[in-house]
């Protein structure tokens, strides 16, 4: 991880942009090893390809939590998001291949991105209804399901977006940026 003893020197919005990658990185291990075991407890059987698709899921929602808490901060943000996007590129091998797992890429973002905001609420902080929205993508594709309603899912997802919106701010304290 990325750290800065020399305070006043600073850092480039890049070079915050790849820490805040690996930072995400870090939190989506932490989460998925924390939740799996919870959504299994609660009746889901996932299959791998489902836990890649859970695993990629926890990823969207920790650069959402980051972009939300980390709004003002644009070019790093920019700098995080081309990670993922160049990510998914390297996947491929043609170059229309590439181009193309790089625009599905940005539109998923930008997709769960707008779901996730619309979702929040700033009046009254309670986030169930974000939390249903997140583990509907986690769980089921992006459609609804009953047994998301689930306490023993909602709240630990609940619990995992303020600890993580709490621990970016908290980070991002310890960084001068230069530009």
């Amino acid at each position: 991880m990325i750290t800065n003893p020399e305070k006043d020197k600073g850092i480039s919005s890049d070079e915050f942009g790849q820490g805040l990658w690996l930072f995400c990185k870090k939190y989506s291990k932490g989460f998925y090893e924390e939740f799996k075991p919870k959504i299994e407890q609660s009746g889901f059987q996932l299959t791998q390809e489902q836990e890649i698709a859970l695993s990629r899921e926890i990823i969207i929602l920790n650069m959402w939590i980051i972009s939300k808490a980390l709004a003002p901060d644009k070019k790093a943000l920019d700098a995080l998001h081309k990670i993922y996007v160049l990510g998914h590129r390297n996947m491929a091998e043609s170059e229309n291949e590439k181009k193309e797992m790089a625009r599905f890429a940005q539109e998923e973002l930008n997709k769960r991105y707008g779901a996730y905001y619309d979702k929040w609420n700033d009046k009254s902080g309670d986030q169930t209804l974000l939390a249903v929205e997140i583990l509907q993508y986690m769980l089921n594709q992006g459609q609804p399901n009953r047994k998301i309603f689930n306490v023993a899912l909602t709240f630990p997802v609940n619990r995992h977006i303020i600890g993580m919106m709490k621990s970016v701010l908290e980070f991002r304290k310890d960084f001068v940026l230069t530009e």
